[in-house]
């Protein structure tokens, strides 16, 4: 009987990694292609015109030296609907980070020292729409102290 139960619970567990390891990769979410980009994000992206539903750029846009052409990559691989949603810290955040990482040490001052730049709502705006993006399909907002989010529809 217990080795019934040990082969049975074997089993689950087998199961519940299979499930766990296809809901990462996005398999049955309609993502099963969905893959983590790797390199420098102003080249160009690898991918067909209208080949995606989504392109996330999470604290990535401060980082790079050519932001223009990520945003316009990013409208160019969108399928119409396609949503990009960015993240950045805003030029008022600029200070605290820097307390908080060349000071208190609290984070890794290379990051911080990376940042190429910082947006306000109306920079970043003006970026998105700049890539492609039209006015009425592209929202910024701050969010929480020190964070702008910009939601753009190809």
């Amino acid at each position: 009987m217990l080795a019934a139960q040990q082969r049975d619970l074997r089993e689950q567990l087998a199961i519940a990694s299979d499930r766990d390891r296809d809901r990462d990769r996005g398999v049955g979410l309609g993502l099963e292609y969905a893959r983590p980009r790797r390199g420098a994000a102003d080249d160009a992206l690898p991918l067909p015109d209208d080949s995606v539903d989504l392109v996330t750029c999470i604290a990535v846009i401060e980082h790079v030296e050519r932001p223009d052409i990520l945003l316009a990559e990013s409208h160019r691989v969108l399928r119409p609907g396609g949503k990009l949603v960015v993240t950045t810290p805003s030029r008022q955040a600029k200070p605290v980070l820097e307390l908080i990482s060349l000071r208190l040490r609290l984070i890794d001052p290379a990051e911080i020292l990376d940042h190429k730049r910082y947006y306000t709502p109306t920079t970043l705006r003006r970026d998105i729409e700049a890539a492609g993006f039209s006015r009425e399909a592209v929202s910024v907002r701050r969010f929480e102290p020190g964070l702008i989010v910009a939601v753009a529809s190809a």
